[in-house]
């Protein structure tokens, strides 16, 4: 059964939920006015279990009804989710995601000791929040500007500091991964650690974006990691250094081939990688706190092998990619 868990919006409830509610995996908020509660009645349509903070715990609502009792007009009802049921309550999302963005203005001029105190989901708004506002009040007083031109200036704004709070594209994942292992040797090792990354901690149900692996040459390979790692070594967010003095064994030089990498390279994040791993990393943590740890694991287990270990590993724990392999009937009895 899905769960809700309503909250006043008053900062002594928060800040005694804070360690319940930072603890919960994915979740999401929206705000009620008092005016609206009325629109909370569709939680009792859908059967969520419904969950009320009386200061020191929560408990399980028998009837929503009651709300009015807990609340007063002027203040506001925060109310938490699982992300992946905000497609149930479609029908009042929008009024109640208003109510969310006129909650935070009522709060944003919080002292800084007290922002620390709030449940990390509504610290990190209340943040990006007063980023927004005070660009733009810096706009707004732009005399120069005219009106048009104003507003066009302040959705880029908007839009800029919204995709602050996303992975913006699949190339992020390499950044991220680039940031745990420090350094890769060969596209070849990327793109199967990326893979790794799906099918050990599937990682494609956090992001929707994520790469689509097919059996190919080498077995799983998408082509947008080519694409995407070229991006980044032209944005300057990623070096790629040649070692062309590498010792290899044949059959691996073999295998490099058919990447046409007859040089080895090395990949690593620039200094302003590092910058930008460090928001997608928020971003992360912000998702599944243990998402980045899953992540070590899997670098000190995989980062050891060699390239051809490696490969037949995968053949090994994924046979369907071994079709349309050119190497597979070479390397697995090597």
């Amino acid at each position: 059964m899905p769960e809700v868990y309503l909250i006043k919006g008053d900062f002594d409830f928060l800040k005694k939920a804070k360690n319940f509610l930072d603890k919960k995996k994915n979740l999401f908020y929206l705000a009620s006015s008092y005016e609206n509660l009325y629109l909370l009645q569709i939680f009792k349509r859908l059967k969520f279990a419904t969950y009320l903070f009386d200061g020191q715990n929560f408990t399980l609502m028998a009837d929503l009804d009651n709300l009015k009792e807990y609340l007063k007009p002027r203040e506001y009802l925060l109310i938490f989710f699982l992300k992946k049921e905000k497609r149930k309550i479609r029908k009042i999302f929008n009024k109640l995601d208003d109510c969310k963005i006129d909650y935070l203005l009522t709060i944003m001029d919080m002292e800084e000791e007290k922002i620390n105190y709030l449940p990390e989901i509504i610290k990190e708004d209340v943040i990006i929040q007063k980023k927004t506002e005070r660009l733009l009040k810096e706009v707004g007083e732009m005399k120069i500007l005219s009106e048009k031109e104003k507003r066009e200036i302040l959705e880029k704004i908007k839009a800029k500091i919204k995709e602050k709070e996303e992975i913006r594209g699949s190339a992020d994942f390499i950044i991220l991964l680039l940031a745990v292992f420090n350094k890769i040797f060969g596209i070849t090792r990327l793109m199967k650690y990326l893979f790794l990354l799906k099918k050990e901690l599937n990682i494609d149900k956090y992001f929707k974006n994520y790469y689509r692996f097919l059996p190919y040459s080498l077995g799983p390979f998408d082509k947008r990691v080519y694409k995407d790692l070229e991006d980044l070594i032209k944005k300057g967010l990623v070096e790629k250094i040649f070692h062309p003095k590498v010792k290899i064994s044949e059959i691996e030089k073999e295998i490099i081939r058919y990447f046409d990498e007859e040089i080895i390279c090395e990949y690593r994040l620039s200094e302003r990688g590092l910058k930008e791993a460090q928001r997608i990393i928020n971003i992360v943590n912000k998702i599944d706190k243990n998402l980045l740890k899953e992540i070590t694991k899997l670098k000190t287990k995989y980062q050891k092998y060699n390239l051809l270990k490696l490969l037949k590993e995968i053949y090994s724990k994924y046979p369907e990619y071994q079709r349309k392999s050119k190497i597979w009937e070479k390397i697995k009895d090597y």
